[in-house]
């Protein structure tokens, strides 16, 4: 015999082919091949199998992987699996960098996904920039999803990714004020002039000037006023951080001491020395405009100034002596040093005349008072003519020189006698010092969006009203919200060098607006009383249309009524009420008008009700004869009815029911 085997099908039951898992793309063939089985035998591809696949192997899609038997095997069957978008994710470039005061600009785009990037060969298109120019994070831009696009060459392969973009973020840190490309300018040194003095340095990016309390703030050591060194510490804000500092000086103030010439008689003893100390420049504000002389408010705390003569013993002969006059001062203040100008000293013949200035005269050191001051000399001869200059070489005059200003003045002084050689002349220095005066301004306040109010205060220590002109009280800034402002409102006034001004200003407050009150709900008013209709007279019917109807009825019922039961005024009350009585009236009885109408309604009811009656009675009669003349009934025959056709007795009036007036013709 003979045994003839056939194929077994690869689509029977117990023929199995694994399914196939799922690849990303990756740009190439991607030929999954699945294992085929016979129960628990593996079959062998080429010998018992063929694979082969849908057209497209590359790209994202499903591919179908059909299994065809050969050898002991035919027939066909197929499994699937997926090419899946490739999951890539562009992000924007971020980065950290130090401000600069230019733009900043990030453009740069990575690509990954968990160590995945673009197949080899593929290019995106797409945009990313993160920019910026000041201190802090600036969030990028870059393309959208689905705007990306992914080319191989010339071919877009855009659909075969999973696209996500990510922006970045470029942020801009403040940049040191102490690193090499910043300066921070010297300061120079100032001299004492009594008041603060805040030197602020120039504070520089490489060529950039910075700007104070925006880039930068400005702190000082304690003392910014006395003579020591001054630290300016320069801290960064906003763009720029950290601090640096810078010094300077305060340097004491010079003042020269210029000693007045003196001279004396042979064999008297030596008169008081004095001099004059130089003094500081002020404008017509009162700030000091040198650097050096004596500041109008340190005259107590200079120092001690003691004049005296040099070589005493040696310089006693008749003869003048220069530059044998001096000053040293005890206890000088540290804001202050000092240089001496000597004066000269002139021993006189006895013989010879000589001039005195009394160096304590009143006026010849004061504080400003309006009032003025001369110096006061004398001769030894009697009789002398005095001469008086501001300068040492004149021009001379006998009128002796007065001031009331401020300031130093130095008054020369000679004598002339008959008889006598004149004398070399003398000096002596009046010095009135700035008056001090104090504008202290009232602090003030407003609600928010109401005009300013009238600012006051008080001036204190002139020598005369109108020596300032008018002071006038201001607001210094024009802030209008709610806050409070210190040292905002100030004094304004006309510049008076014989003054020391001092301002002290004052607070402005402005406080905000009070919420209206919710405006109460007005009252309802009460409704109108409505006025009380007349009270009816007892006894007397109402004017009106009824009154001509009404009145020959009510009489008349009157009449019946006092034909019943008498004319007594109070017909149901008794005089007397016993306990078992049942009194219907206690008081008085008064009739009333309303009782007649009652009465009267009664009358007209039964009156219509009898009238109803009758007409109903007369209905029924004339119905019953016209039935008995339709059936032949007591009354005469219905051929012999004198009513059929109308008759002197109609059944009907006019105004008769219509459907009884139809009846009537049939």
């Amino acid at each position: 015999g003979t045994l003839t085997i056939e194929p077994k099908g690869v689509a029977t039951q117990d023929m199995t082919v694994d399914t196939l898992a799922n690849v990303a793309y990756n740009g190439s063939e991607q030929k999954q091949e699945p294992v085929v089985k016979n129960g628990n035998t593996t079959l062998t591809k080429d010998t018992d199998y063929t694979l082969s696949y849908s057209e497209d192997v590359t790209n994202v899609g499903t591919v179908t992987v059909t299994v065809t038997g050969t050898g002991n095997y035919s027939g066909t069957t197929s499994v699937t699996y997926r090419i899946t978008p490739r999951p890539i994710t562009l992000t924007g470039e971020s980065d950290t960098r130090t401000y600069t005061g230019s733009e900043i600009t990030l453009t740069g785009i990575s690509v990954s996904n968990d160590g995945e990037d673009l197949v080899e060969g593929h290019t995106y298109r797409a945009t990313a920039e993160a920019k910026g120019i000041n201190v802090g994070t600036h969030e990028g831009t870059i393309t959208a999803d689905k705007d990306v696009t992914i080319w191989a060459g010339e071919t877009e392969v855009t659909r075969n990714y999973a696209i996500t973009t990510t922006p970045g973020t470029l942020t801009i840190e403040p940049k040191g004020v102490a690193t090499q490309d910043m300066t921070v300018d010297t300061l120079a040194n100032v001299a004492y002039n009594g008041s603060e003095q805040k030197q602020e340095p120039v504070v520089k990016n490489g060529n950039t000037t910075l700007t104070k309390d925006t880039d930068y703030t400005l702190s000082y050591s304690e003392d910014v006023t006395n003579v020591g060194t001054v630290t300016v510490t320069v801290t960064g804000t906003g763009n720029y951080s950290g601090t640096t500092s810078v010094t300077y000086r305060i340097t004491p103030r010079p003042v020269v001491i210029t000693v007045n010439n003196k001279s004396k008689m042979f064999g008297d003893d030596d008169p008081e020395f004095d001099g004059s100390t130089s003094a500081a420049q002020v404008d017509a504000q009162g700030n000091v405009t040198n650097d050096e002389g004596l500041v109008a408010k340190d005259m107590d705390t200079f120092g001690n100034v003691v004049y005296s003569r040099i070589d005493t013993d040696t310089n006693v002969d008749v003869g003048m002596y220069e530059d044998t006059l001096t000053a040293v001062v005890e206890n000088l203040s540290d804001n202050y040093t000092y240089t001496v100008e000597p004066g000269d000293f002139t021993i006189i013949d006895s013989n010879a005349n000589v001039v005195t200035i009394d160096a304590d005269a009143n006026g010849m050191n004061k504080v400003y008072d309006g009032l003025p001051s001369q110096v006061t000399a004398s001769a030894a001869v009697e009789g002398s003519t005095l001469l008086y200059a501001t300068s040492a070489d004149g021009p001379w005059s006998e009128t002796n020189p007065s001031y009331t200003d401020a300031g130093q003045h130095t008054v020369y002084v000679k004598a002339q006698a008959l008889n006598y050689a004149e004398t070399d002349p003398v000096s002596a220095t009046i010095s009135i010092a700035p008056a001090p005066v104090t504008i202290t301004v009232n602090n003030a306040s407003k609600v928010e969006g109401a005009d300013d109010p009238v600012f006051t205060g008080l001036v204190d220590g002139l020598v005369a009203d109108g020596d300032l002109g008018v002071v006038n009280y201001v607001r210094s800034n024009d802030n209008e919200t709610v806050g409070i402002y210190p040292d905002a409102l100030t004094a304004t006034y006309l510049a008076n060098p014989n003054y020391d001004i001092t301002v002290v200003p004052g607070d402005f407050t402005i406080t905000a607006a009070p919420v209206p009150p919710t405006p109460p709900t007005p009252p309802v008013p009460p409704a109108p009383t409505p006025t009380p209709a007349p009270t009816p007279t007892p006894g007397v019917v109402p004017d009106g249309t009824l009154a001509p109807v009404i009145t020959p009825i009510v009489d008349a019922l009157e009449g019946a009524a006092e034909a019943v039961i008498g004319d007594d005024a109070t017909p149901l009350a008794q005089s007397d009420i016993e306990d078992a009585a049942t009194p219907l009236a206690a008081a008085e009885h008064v009739s009333c008008w309303v009782h007649f109408y009652i009465i009267l309604g009664i009358i007209a009811t039964a009156l219509f009700s009898v009238c109803v009656a009758i007409r109903r009675a007369l209905f029924s009669r004339r119905l019953k004869k016209y039935e008995d003349n339709l059936t032949g009934g007591d009354d005469p025959a219905p051929a012999a009815s004198s009513h059929v056709g109308g008759g002197a007795d109609p059944l009907f009036r006019k105004g008769a029911p219509a459907m009884a007036a139809a009846g009537s013709n049939e």
